[in-house]
């Protein structure tokens, strides 16, 4: 009788052990098909990323525009400022004075324009930096994750071709799934209650319909 009880309880803990490899293996396929939903997010973000260096080199040559006409404008205003102080210390007519300052003025309120423009674009230059660092970090987490797609796809395959049974990954508080045939088509569909069956009858089941 005692040999008998300790064979049952061994039964019984194979039987639990194959549930809960049923169910480790559920939570691998929906960790799979999650890391799937990931590797076309990797598409997104390296168009994204791509998009994001077409911008800032635009913003890289407008920049170089800009500065190149501030440049300019300072040496314009700094000829100007000159002239005017030439003018003002000779004999010239009040209002060929009066034009110069009005001259000086917009060329300064010109290049005030222009400088901000710059700091606009160093700030928009400054936004797209972060971006690029925010993107590339997250393309290396779905890098990293490249791996552990491989081995819960490599995972799922072998449990497929070994015991026949697909799981069904929408039922996570039953267990239930597909028996599939040697080329993976599905024959038959079940649905069974661990809460109605024994880890024995579950295991029974289970086998006989994928014998």
């Amino acid at each position: 009788m005692a040999q008998e009880g300790s064979a049952r309880r061994d039964e019984d803990g194979d039987n639990e052990s194959i549930l809960t490899r049923f169910r480790d293996t559920c939570i691998v396929a929906r960790e799979l098909r999650d890391l799937y939903a990931h590797a076309s997010d990797a598409n997104k973000i390296s168009d994204l990323l791509l998009q994001l260096q077409h911008n800032m080199d635009s913003l890289l040559q407008d920049r170089a525009r800009v500065q190149a006409l501030i440049l300019e404008l300072r040496e314009e205003v700094h000829l100007a400022e000159q002239r005017l102080e030439k003018e003002e210390a000779g004999a010239t007519l009040n209002e060929e004075i009066s034009m110069l300052k009005t001259n000086l003025t917009k060329l300064r309120d010109q290049s005030e324009e222009l400088e901000e423009v710059a700091r606009d674009i160093e700030e928009q230059l400054n936004a797209r930096k972060e971006q690029q660092v925010q993107y590339h970090t997250q393309m290396e987490t779905l890098k990293k994750s490249q791996a552990l797609l491989q081995r819960a796809h490599n995972e799922l395959a072998l449990y497929a071709q070994v015991t026949k049974v697909i799981p069904d990954l929408d039922e996570p508080h039953s267990i239930s799934g597909s028996i599939v045939d040697q080329k993976g088509r599905s024959i038959t569909s079940f649905e069974l209650d661990p809460k109605r069956m024994s880890a024995y009858e579950v295991c029974q089941t289970l086998w006989d319909m994928s014998s």
